[in-house]
């Protein structure tokens, strides 16, 4: 299973976001799963945005199966524009959950403020 953990500050705000694992859905190799090429390229694209298009910066993991993402101190403007891609990205991943329940997971919502 993807499990894909999304923190939010006080604010609302995601601070970091962890995906991690494989779906397991293909019948041959991990490579030819197509829900794993989905989150895959979501993830990508997003590691793109934030660092080519936002310039935001980032703390950055990256391994077999593994990409976490931590929003690094920024300039408000730098900020607001990360959490445009960031939200676009987990409302993505969450429709790609709701069709293959079992196989995604997104996880954590924005803290309420009383």
């Amino acid at each position: 299973m993807i499990r894909v953990r999304v923190q939010y500050d006080s604010e609302g705000m995601i601070t970091s976001f962890v995906s991690e694992g494989h779906a397991g859905l293909a019948d041959g190799e991990e490579d030819e799963d197509l829900l794993c090429a989905a989150v895959s390229a979501l993830c990508g694209a997003l590691v793109i945005g934030l660092q080519r298009v936002v310039k935001m910066p980032v703390k950055l993991r990256e391994d077999y199966g593994l990409i976490g993402i931590e929003l690094l101190p920024a300039d408000p403007e730098k900020r607001r524009e990360a959490q445009l891609l960031l939200l676009t990205a987990v409302l993505a991943l969450k429709e790609l959950a709701e069709h293959n329940v079992g196989f995604l997971c997104v996880e954590g919502l924005p803290a309420e403020n009383g």
